[in-house]
């Protein structure tokens, strides 16, 4: 999953859920924001009240598990999250869903899903000239090294040029972009973080 926020009013839930008929093991580990030249750490997590850097699940057939950060730091801590099946095991479907609260209530709300590996994806996102829209693009990298990383963006109903950008993503590493297409559109370097 290429995005999970924890701390500073952030909480996140990995949402593990096996459409199958044999049950499903494996872990879960977090790990921090890479760079365009570093792989990201591994962290030392507070998952459901326990601390730890892996967490093994066990999903029996058509189950689900959830897995919640617990950081009561002020500051905030964003990275990525692998899962990992056992040995010749399948990977269960996966959903992170991230939160933010405020004086106890919750004012924002999203999620990502696991997909597969890919080459080319596609997506739609909505912008606010008013800010009252602020989208966001998380990608990782899972494999073991650098890829090539871009973006385009396309105005729908306007006949204008794709605004497009280019750059390095490491092994392991994690890229979030908030107002994703403003940081295409205002020339912003693409680099993880």
């Amino acid at each position: 999953l290429p995005l999970f926020a924890d701390g500073g009013g952030w909480t996140s839930q990995v949402i593990l859920e096996n459409p199958g008929d044999i049950p499903v093991n494996g872990t879960v580990q977090f790990y921090g924001p890479g760079s365009s030249g570093a792989s990201g750490p591994l962290l030392n997590m507070m998952i459901n009240g326990e601390i730890g850097s892996s967490f093994s699940y066990s999903i029996p057939p058509f189950g689900s598990t959830r897995l919640v950060t617990g950081s009561a730091s002020s500051s905030v801590q964003i990275g990525s999250v692998r899962i990992s099946a056992a040995a010749q095991g399948a990977v269960p479907q996966a959903l992170a869903i991230f939160s933010y609260k405020v004086g106890g209530t919750t004012v924002s709300e999203a999620s990502v899903p696991l997909l597969a590996s890919g080459l080319t994806f596609q997506t739609y996102v909505e912008n606010s000239v008013t800010n009252q829209i602020q989208a966001g693009l998380a990608i990782s990298n899972p494999l073991p090294s650098p890829v090539t990383v871009n973006l385009e963006q396309r105005v729908a109903l306007i006949a204008s040029p794709a605004l497009s950008r280019r750059g390095w993503l490491a092994s392991g590493a994690s890229l979030k972009r908030g107002g994703a297409m403003a940081a295409i559109a205002t020339n912003d370097s693409l680099s993880a973080h």
